[in-house]
């Protein structure tokens, strides 16, 4: 059950690596000079090179939100037809589809993180 839930996780820490090159590959393409492309060559096929990479990138990351949204739409649901108290429920969203922190999900509903931890690990149990 855990591996299924910590789907979006994984997928949403991949987009942020990908949105980390992205970002590298649009200095590059705005640069004039092309520096950072390795020495030698052409300035104008180095930009041209950045330019693909960017356009490359933006088409995955397009991509994989669309296929977080699904997993999250996925993980809510499968989540809301667990036999679970709504507090486990609570938890279970805020950690797989909302992505807080433990201390946020511990902020939010005011309670210890040895209950929420307990709450989520039993509730991790129940269904593994």
């Amino acid at each position: 059950m855990k591996e299924y839930l910590q789907r979006g996780w994984k997928l949403r820490e991949e987009i942020l690596k990908k949105e980390q090159k992205l970002e590298f590959w649009k200095s590059l393409a705005s640069s004039t000079s092309g520096a950072g492309l390795g020495s030698g060559g052409n300035t104008q096929s180095k930009i041209e090179l950045a330019m693909v990479q960017v356009v490359d990138l933006e088409k995955e990351i397009q991509e994989d939100l669309k296929r977080l949204a699904q997993i999250e739409i996925e993980t809510l649901q499968y989540i809301n037809g667990l036999e679970l108290e709504e507090i486990d429920k609570t938890i279970l969203q805020m950690r797989y589809v909302a992505y807080k922190t433990w201390w946020e999900i511990k902020k939010a509903l005011d309670y210890s993180d040895s209950f929420i931890w307990k709450r989520h690990n039993r509730a991790i149990k129940k269904y593994s």
